[in-house]
This record gives C-alpha cells, structure tokens and sequence, in this order.
C-alpha cells in the first residue's frame, strides 16, 4: 500500500485532482481509498452536533478535527493497493505550527490526539496564486471566515510545510508509531 496526500490551501484543487486521478485509475482497474482526514463525521456523532455549539472555540476545533482524523483513518481501506489522501496529518500541524516554539513537543502532540493516521509516503503540495484562491473562495458558496481569507492565503504555504514534514518525519524515525490501528502509547 502507498499512500499519497495532496496538500494545499482551501480552494487549491485538491478534491479535483483526487476525483479526476481516482477515475483514471479506475479506468486502469485500480481502485484507490481515499482519506479525507479533515472532513466531517456523520450528523450523528457528537462532534459534530457539538461544533454548532462550541465551534468558534479553538481548543474545540482543534479535538474535533483529532476526532475527525481518527474516525476517518478508521473507516478506511488499509487493503486497497494506494490511498489518495485529501489533505493529512502534516494539515494538523501547519495550523498552529506558527504559535508553538517547541516543535518537537507540537508534533507529539498532534501524533497523541490523531493516533490512527499514518504520515503519508509522498505528500504533493498544490500551489495556486492568491488571486486564484480569492477568486475561488469567493466562486464558492462556503464561508471560510474573514481571518482565513484575508490572512489564511499566507500562513501555510509550500516554504512552511516542508520543514514541518521534514522535522515530524524525523521525529518518526527516532520513535516510530504504528498508523492505521495503534496508539502511540501502545508497545
């Protein structure tokens, strides 16, 4: 199994570009699962009845988004030959690695809380210009909020995201985790 995540900023092509490879492969036979670790659970599941509530609260958002990334890592194919991931793990970091002086610690903690997913083997940035993203965001009928369009377009670009997936695959490597079924406190 390989698995492949797209990165990249709302509005960057991500979900075109897995639906389009996904029907190519299919196409050829090859059935890949997909991974979207950011998207909602079920109506159902508490966290997301809870985030109409609670959802302007970071901390909140931050455990629904580990919640989501566990539930959906849960629910896939761990037999089907690829796995084309809608973002990955490397999202959870790039959202607060900014406000953490401790990167190491940052990164444990995100490995703790998402402790069903995997690092994907190759990550693909996708890099739009920020005329594109606004032109999309705004051809879209979602509301990102004012701080992500205005600011967000900036935060996590292609120069951030790979030290932060340079330095957490280091910190695999020194203490490796099994994904896709244990805990990282598991033996």
């Amino acid at each position: 199994m390989v698995y492949i995540a797209l990165e990249g900023l709302k509005g960057a092509g991500k979900t075109t570009a897995i639906e389009y490879v996904s029907a190519v492969l299919k196409q050829r036979r090859i059935t890949p699962a997909i991974l979207a670790p950011t998207r909602p659970m079920p109506d159902d599941v508490w966290w997301e009845r809870a985030y109409a509530h609670f959802g302007s609260e970071d901390a909140f958002r931050e455990a629904l988004y580990a919640a989501r990334s566990n539930y959906h890592a849960s629910k896939i194919n761990r037999h089907a030959p690829l796995i084309l991931g809608d973002r990955s793990i490397i999202t959870s970091l790039a959202i607060r690695w900014h406000q953490d002086a401790d990167k190491e610690r940052r990164i444990k903690h995100v490995r703790q809380s998402e402790y069903l997913i995997p690092m994907p083997d190759w990550v693909i940035q996708l890099d739009v210009s920020d005329e594109e993203l606004l032109r999309r965001y705004h051809s879209r009928n979602r509301c990102y909020g004012t701080d992500e369009v205005k600011s967000g377009i900036h935060q996590t670009n292609t120069q951030q995201l790979l030290p932060i997936a340079a330095l957490f695959d280091n910190t695999i490597r020194q203490a490796p985790m099994a994904g896709f079924g244990l805990h990282p406190s598991q033996p």
